[in-house]
């Protein structure tokens, strides 16, 4: 799996067409990564992004659920509980990190701070990096669809990340 550029501005609000470039760029990237952005960009029904009222597991694509980690956002952004660790995301690190705060797991700065940026410009992202913050796996590649969601505000309170791992 190639890795993506991440994509993500201050500066522009909801100019998707560059996340599906970015999401494009991603070779061999499942196709539940676009369902799941069709599905983020019609839940936002017009708005900057969609309320965290309008995650529905039931709307998402069946082969993404195990895919998934739902993150409450603390402190404005600048840390990030595990909501939700999928089963496919638990068997390949090694462990459910539900509860868990991001700060407290090793190597996970990087996603933590695009994650930041996430919450404060209310758009998605796409990127891929070495799995750091698996200890034992950082030989293993991921890819990442970052999906904020709010209260009505122009900042994120939840985030759902759909991940894909490239064990080749």
């Amino acid at each position: 799996m190639k890795q993506a550029n991440t994509w993500c501005s201050d500066q522009m609000r909801a100019p998707l067409d560059s996340i599906w470039k970015s999401l494009a760029s991603l070779e061999e990237a499942p196709a539940y990564f676009a369902d799941c952005l069709a599905y983020w960009e019609e839940a936002r029904n017009g708005g900057q992004m969609p309320a965290v009222s309008a995650i529905d597991p039931t709307k998402l694509p069946v082969r993404s659920l195990k895919w998934l980690a739902v993150f409450d956002v603390v402190d404005d952004g600048a840390d990030f509980r595990v909501r939700l660790w999928g089963s496919g995301v638990a068997e390949l690190t090694g462990g459910d990190c539900k509860g868990r705060l991001c700060s407290e797991v090793e190597g996970a700065k990087r996603a933590m701070e695009r994650m930041g940026l996430c919450c404060r410009t209310g758009t998605p992202y796409v990127s891929g990096d070495p799995l750091s913050w698996s200890v034992g796996k950082e030989f293993v590649n991921y890819s990442v669809l970052m999906l904020p969601f709010g209260d009505g505000t122009d900042t994120a309170t939840r985030l759902v990340s759909v991940l894909a791992f490239d064990l080749d």
